[in-house]
């Protein structure tokens, strides 16, 4: 099972962009459960690609870690694609600045005939399906956090 570990630094709180992060994925989680979540894989060797639409899960939440696990699988059981479990960790840096890091392992279907098509290029696919996945609730959570603290900032302005 190939472990793939994303991470960028975010100027923002830690507990504000986690409580972005996990309200995102909620949204997002929302959204792959009526289709509205599609990744692409190829088909064979030309530059066509098929949409795939996934399902997005928030598994666990932890407070103390912080932490917020998410799992995600084609829709369809009878798709071979590659299924994903692990968190989104908010990492504070200072007062000011988070890490925010997606770890965690995907699993390949067919067992010794998927690792063989793993090598041969669909860790590439899951890669870039989960760095797009990645920055999708990276950007969706930054643009999500800032919004409040202007609307907080703005509030104290009129108090």
């Amino acid at each position: 099972m190939p472990t793939i570990v994303f991470s960028r630094e975010i100027r923002l709180p830690a507990d504000r962009l986690y409580t972005a992060v996990s309200e995102s994925l909620d949204r997002i989680a929302a959204q792959s459960r009526t289709n509205g979540i599609a990744w692409s894989m190829p088909i064979g060797s030309t530059t066509q690609a098929v949409s795939v639409p996934v399902e997005i899960a928030v598994t666990k939440r932890s407070v103390q870690d912080p932490s917020i696990a998410v799992s995600i699988k084609a829709r369809a059981a009878h798709v071979l694609f590659p299924e994903f479990d692990g968190p989104f960790h908010t990492l504070p840096m200072s007062a000011a600045r988070t890490t925010l890091r997606l770890r965690g392992r995907y699993r390949v279907p067919l067992g010794l005939v998927g690792s063989t098509l793993n090598a041969a290029g669909l860790h590439r696919l899951a890669e870039e399906n989960l760095r797009r996945f990645f920055d999708l609730v990276a950007d969706r959570s930054s643009e999500a956090a800032r919004e409040v603290a202007l609307h907080e900032h703005a509030t104290e302005a009129h108090v």
